[in-house]
């Protein structure tokens, strides 16, 4: 794969590996500084297109414990405000 690099003064093209095949699931927003070796997006190795709609595993369990841990605060503050 080949991405533009926007790097004043001008913008040059470099190619791109992934160490593995697959579907490209995501990239690093485009305006953030990357250097040699930094890993910039996500394969996914199934190489199933669709996947890329979905919400992985575990996504879904790193949202759960966020949304537990906040509502375990919530409660904590009800229960007792200066907590």
């Amino acid at each position: 794969m080949t991405a533009e690099i926007h790097s004043p003064p001008g913008n040059r093209k470099v190619k791109i590996l992934s160490p593995f095949k697959g579907v490209l699931r995501g990239l690093i927003h485009p305006s953030v500084q990357v250097v040699k070796g930094m890993k910039i997006g996500d394969v996914d190795p199934r190489g199933d297109a669709s996947a890329c709609y979905l919400v992985s595993d575990k996504s879904l369990a790193v949202g759960g414990g966020v949304l537990e841990a906040i509502l375990i605060k919530l409660r904590m503050i009800k229960d007792d405000p200066f907590a």
